[in-house]
């Protein structure tokens, strides 16, 4: 019996603009309205953790920049979705 790949539901807003740049990017396996699935297991997540964590906790002030309110926003919510993930699956 072979077991279900693990699904993680990300916002497309951070995973779109990450492939836009031509980065390794994870296969999108489903699309949803505002979110995509990709597999936990998928070769290219650590890539899409670490440009998450750059937008998220490198310090880019929004005061400063607030054109990208809403791409920080959704680095963070994928690297809550991804460690959320990790965690249930462990």
């Amino acid at each position: 019996m072979t077991r279900k790949p693990v699904l993680i539901r990300i916002p497309r807003v951070f995973l779109d603009d990450h492939e836009a740049r031509d980065l390794p990017t994870p296969v999108i396996q489903k699309t949803e309205l505002y979110h995509y699935r990709i597999r936990a297991d998928d070769p290219a997540l650590p890539e899409l953790v670490s440009d998450a964590r750059h937008y998220a906790e490198g310090g880019i002030s929004t005061r400063d920049f607030p054109h990208l309110f809403g791409l920080v926003a959704s680095a963070r919510a994928t690297l809550h979705a991804i460690r959320k993930s990790q965690e249930t699956s462990a």
